[in-house]
């Protein structure tokens, strides 16, 4: 795993503490042995208690409504790929709902005091979440998992396979579902996300089955292989990198690789033209609606 590897542990002392915090890797830094992180991983033991307090009040309020979510990243990890639910900080709450009763949970969490924070568009059908916050929390209420059309992940399927989770009254994906999930996240952000995220990645990889033929129909294969590569690079293999993957300076944050590089991953990590073109439909529909 990415960050039990020898060759990441020393990197710990090495790093700067304001890179460390950037990625959410501080309660890990500190469980690894790296003592100046503890405050983090207080803090981060303190979030959790009212994060699951805050996460069965919206499971219960939808629950009332016949609606059973799904747990995706951050609050599905905590507590299961890891066990100390302090070591897996995060900075909202995503849940995935079926897209019929999409409007029905949007509802039902406004009357508990939550808003819509996000632009207009969110609200399209072809759009994949909707941003909502309240004074103490904020949620990502997702219909999809990507823009829809630029992915061929068959929700049907994940919801067939889903599994009671941690968290009475919400599912959990199937382990190679969840891990492809995560994969497809990853992609959709070009791979530009907190570095906590490549190492949910490896756990993640660990505990699913043979992804290959999956990962196929679901048109990720090139999504795997671009994660697979940005690990070997944080771990020290610069040899795997493509020419367009990006450098690792760009994994740590601190260098933005230009647009055109962007609209090329975009391209290279999700379904190639196919997604670049139901990506492209799917922002003109929301916005030309909203």
């Amino acid at each position: 795993m990415l960050d039990q590897a020898p060759a990441v542990r020393p990197s710990w002392q090495a790093l700067p503490g304001e890179l460390v915090r950037r990625h959410l890797l501080g309660p890990l830094a500190y469980e690894a042995g790296a003592v100046q992180f503890r405050s983090d991983h207080v803090m981060s033991a303190v979030q959790a208690d009212r994060r699951a307090e805050l996460l069965q009040e919206v499971v219960d309020t939808l629950a009332r409504q016949g609606i059973v979510p799904l747990l995706l990243k951050g609050v599905a990890y905590a507590g299961t790929i890891y066990p100390n639910v302090a070591a897996r900080p995060m900075s909202d709450i995503d849940l995935l709902v079926r897209p019929s009763r999409f409007e029905a949970a949007f509802k039902a969490l406004r009357r508990i005091g939550f808003w819509h924070v996000g632009g207009p568009h969110q609200r399209s059908p072809a759009h994949h979440a909707l941003t909502l916050k309240r004074r103490d929390a904020a949620i990502d209420l997702h219909r999809h998992i990507v823009h829809a059309g630029r992915s061929r992940i068959d929700l049907d399927d994940l919801w067939r396979r889903a599994r009671p989770s941690h968290v009475a009254g919400a599912l959990r994906a199937a382990p190679g579902d969840e891990y492809l999930l995560h994969v497809a996240h990853l992609g959709r952000h070009e791979l530009s996300v907190p570095l906590v995220n490549f190492v949910d990645a490896a756990r993640l990889r660990v505990r699913a089955d043979d992804v290959t033929g999956l990962a196929r129909e679901w048109g990720l294969e090139h999504t795997i292989g671009a994660v697979d590569r940005a690990i070997a690079l944080l771990l020290g293999d610069r040899g795997s990198r493509r020419p367009w993957d990006p450098e690792l300076a760009e994994l740590l944050g601190v260098l933005s690789p230009p647009r055109a590089l962007q609209i090329l991953r975009k391209i290279m990590y999700m379904n190639g033209m196919r997604g670049a073109f139901g990506l492209g439909i799917a922002v003109g529909r929301s916005r030309a609606r909203w």
